[in-house]
């Protein structure tokens, strides 16, 4: 055993020193985010097709087994840190804090390539998929 391990003493030592926690204003502009929400998609799409199917069979189990994949699937959606390379669920993006982030927030490094923040890229998606999810619809009714 090192000799230096486990002396801890709360008498005689002093408490070690958690590093100061960031709000996440002052971070935000020092973070490179890119949201993912592939998994979120493809778990409504699903839970969509459950819903179609449990009214076509009518079958309550599939219809709310659907409902609740329905609200499981916003924990899907992800985010991945450009610096440190870590995915996580969108909602935990404010906590992120990796060494990278907190040292530019240090040196008041601006990034070098400005990536959209997280608000916006949800939009840039909901639009696209929005776009997307209409062109099919008119492909759709084009065939009957």
């Amino acid at each position: 055993m090192d000799p230096g391990r486990g002396t801890f003493d709360r008498d005689l030592d002093a408490p070690p020193v958690s590093p100061p926690r960031i709000p996440f204003e002052l971070l935000r502009e020092y973070q490179r985010l890119v949201v993912n929400p592939l998994l979120g998609v493809l778990a409504w799409l699903a839970t969509f097709a459950l819903i179609r199917a449990g009214v076509k069979r009518q079958s309550p189990t599939l219809f709310l087994t659907g409902l609740s994949l329905l609200f499981i699937a916003f924990f899907l959606h992800q985010f991945h840190c450009l610096d440190c390379g870590a995915t996580d669920w969108l909602f935990r993006y404010r906590r992120h804090a990796c060494p990278s982030i907190v040292a530019r927030y240090q040196n008041h490094a601006v990034r070098r390539f400005r990536i959209p923040s997280v608000a916006t890229q949800i939009t840039i998606w909901f639009y696209l998929l929005g776009g997307a999810l209409l062109l099919v619809l008119i492909l759709l009714g084009s065939r009957r």
